[in-house]
C-alpha cells in the first residue's frame, strides 16, 4: 500500500423488497446467442414473440418462423434481482430459484391433424357444397365442420406462423377462407377418377395445376375434393422462381407421386389385415396399385414393420403406423423398443423424421435415447436405459 495515494470507499446498502416472499413477476430465460440475434431482428422488423400454451400443456415461445419449448430448470442457488445502480442503496425486487431454458422444437403436426380431423369435410358436406347450401342456419356448427381460419389455428396450435403455414400447405385445403381436411374415403374416391381421367387429360408425370385438375374432374367431384386429392397424392413441383408457401390454383404445379399412391394402397391392405406374409403382401400390393406404379418395400416406412428371418430376408409385414406413436421423444422411443428390442437406423428413421426439427436431428435423438453396437456387419440400436 506504500504506492497508494488515495483510497476510495464506496458504501452500498442492499434492501429486501416488501413483496419478496410472494410469487415474483419476474421470469429468467436462458437464451443462446442465436436466439438473441433472432430477438434483435424482430425488434428491427417490428415483429413479436408469442408464448403459447393451455392449462396442462408445456408452454412454447414462438418467433415468426421458429418454435422453442420452454423448460423449467431449478437452480442450486437463489438469484436476487435488483435494478442496476452504481452507488447508493439497492432494493432486491425478486428472488428466483429457477430459470427457463429455450429448446428448439419441431412444429406439433399432430395438433394440426387433430384440429382438422375434428372438422373434416364428409360426404354430406360435399352435397351441401354442390347444392350451394354452404353456410346454413347454424354458423357456429358450420364453422366447426368446415375448418378453421389461419388466425384461429394460430391461436390453437403451438408453433410459429411460418411453420403452421408450411404444414397447412402440405396437408390441408383452403375453402371459403378456412383450412379444411377431406375424409379419407372421399380422397380415395377422387384418386380413382384422377388416375382414370387424368391419365388422358392431364400431364400427371410432368405437371398440372389445381385449376386444370378441377376442369378435368369437375363433373364428378367438387373443387375441394379435387384439391384435397391432389394435395394428398401428388407432390409439388420445385420452382426456383416460386418462393410462396401457399398454392396458386393457376400457377403451382403438381405431379402424381407413385410413392404416395402406393402407400395409400398398402395402408388399405394393412387395415383389412394387420399382418401378412411378405410375399403374399407384395403380390396383393402390386395387384392393387395403378399401372406403372411398382411398389417398393422401402415405401412401407412409417406404415409397417418388416419382420426378417435370421438371414435378413423379409418374411412378414406387420402394421405399425408412425402417426399412432406419442410425439414426446422419450415416450416414442419407449413405444418403439416395446415393439422391438433392436432396430437398424434405416428402420428407425421413418418413425423419427416427423419429430425432428431445429435442434433435434435424428443423430441427436439417437444419441440421447439409444445405444448402438454391431451385430455382424450391421449396426443396431437398443434402448439407452
Amino acid at each position: 500500500m506504500s504506492d497508494c495515494k488515495e483510497v476510495l470507499l464506496i458504501e452500498k446498502t442492499i434492501k429486501l423488497g416488501q413483496d419478496l416472499g410472494g410469487d415474483s413477476d419476474y421470469r429468467l430465460l436462458a437464451a443462446d446467442d442465436a436466439f438473441l440475434e433472432e430477438v434483435r431482428g424482430l425488434k428491427k422488423e417490428g415483429g413479436t414473440l408469442c408464448l403459447k400454451g393451455k392449462p396442462g400443456q408445456a408452454a412454447v415461445l414462438c418467433t415468426a418462423d421458429k418454435t422453442f419449448k420452454v423448460q423449467r430448470v431449478e437452480n442450486t442457488n437463489t438469484l436476487l434481482i435488483a435494478p442496476r445502480v452504481d452507488i447508493g442503496s439497492q432494493t432486491v425486487v425478486a428472488s428466483l430459484g429457477q430459470t427457463f431454458e429455450l429448446l428448439p422444437t419441431p412444429p406439433p403436426l399432430e395438433q394440426i391433424r387433430h384440429a382438422l380431423q375434428d372438422s373434416e369435410i364428409n360426404e354430406l358436406d360435399l352435397v351441401e357444397i354442390e347444392e350451394g347450401r354452404d353456410g346454413g342456419e347454424e354458423p357456429n356448427a358450420k364453422r366447426q365442420r368446415r375448418g378453421y381460419t389461419t388466425a384461429e389455428l394460430e391461436s390453437m396450435i403451438q408453433c410459429s406462423s411460418m411453420e403452421l403455414r408450411k404444414a397447412l400447405a402440405e396437408s390441408a385445403v383452403p375453402h371459403d377462407g378456412r383450412w379444411c381436411s377431406v375424409a379419407e374415403g372421399l380422397l380415395d374416391e377422387c384418386l380413382e377418377s384422377l388416375l382414370r381421367i387424368g391419365a388422358v387429360e392431364l400431364d400427371l408425370m410432368t405437371g398440372f395445376t389445381w385449376a386444370q385438375a378441377e376442369a378435368s374432374l369437375g363433373e364428378l367431384h367438387p373443387s375441394i375434393q379435387v384439391r384435397g386429392c391432389v394435395t394428398r397424392f401428388c407432390s409439388r413441383v420445385s420452382d426456383k422462381e416460386d418462393k410462396s408457401i401457399e398454392v396458386d390454383p393457376d400457377v403451382t404445379k403438381f405431379v402424381l407421386s407413385a410413392e404416395r399412391v402406393a402407400r395409400q394402397r398398402a395402408r388399405k391392405l394393412l387395415i383389412s389385415n394387420a399382418s401378412w406374409g411378405f410375399d403374399s403382401f407384395m403380390e396383393q400390393w402390386t395387384a392393387t396399385s395403378p399401372p406403372g406404379v411398382k411398389p417398393q418395400k422401402e415405401w412401407l416406412g412409417g406404415l409397417a414393420r418388416l419382420i426378417l428371418t435370421e438371414t435378413g430376408v423379409p418374411r412378414q409385414v406387420k402394421k405399425f403406423e408412425e402417426v399412432m406413436l406419442p410425439r414426446d421423444p422419450a415416450k416414442r422411443f419407449a413405444t418403439l423398443f416395446g415393439e422391438e428390442k433392436q432396430w437398424t437406423r434405416g428402420e428407425l428413421e421413418p418413425y423419427l423424421r416427423p419429430i425432428t426439427g431445429a435442434g433435434q436431428s435424428i443423430d441427436q435423438l439417437l444419441s440421447r435415447h439409444t445405444r448402438n453396437y454391431k451385430v455382424g456387419d450391421a449396426s443396431v440400436y437398443v434402448a439407452r436405459w
